[in-house]
């Protein structure tokens, strides 16, 4: 489950401001939990390992990105992109539940691949 909300995502062409490592995380928790119980019925939910409400779901994943030192949001070796992170965010909210559920993020929200990215 923490994957999937840790999924945050681009920049400036649709208008999406930029977003800190930690508003990011928010923001996905956000989007993600929503869309969960919105696409997904009681044993889907329960079987990705998702708590009973949306309520639950948003405590869990908004605790989890407090735990998350802003410096260790990307890999070893990569730095936050917050151009890419409100264009992921946009993107992910408007995406439909077969695309998230059935796709590779990549053919949905392409920003969200680059939110940590080789330094430079």
């Amino acid at each position: 489950m923490l994957t999937l909300a840790i999924a945050a995502c681009s920049g400036q062409e649709d208008g999406a401001a930029p977003l800190a490592p930690q508003d990011a995380c928010r923001a996905s928790a956000e989007i993600n939990c929503s869309k969960a119980y919105e696409c997904l019925d009681a044993p889907e939910l329960e079987l990705l390992g998702f708590p009973a409400s949306p309520d639950d779901c948003l405590a869990e994943l908004q605790l989890a990105c407090g735990e998350e030192p802003e410096e260790e949001f990307c890999a070893d070796g990569e730095a936050f992109a917050a151009d890419s992170a409100g264009s992921c965010m946009a993107q992910t909210a408007s995406a439909s539940c077969e695309q998230i559920f059935g796709e590779t993020r990549e053919t949905w929200a392409p920003a969200c691949e680059d939110m940590c990215r080789p330094p430079g």
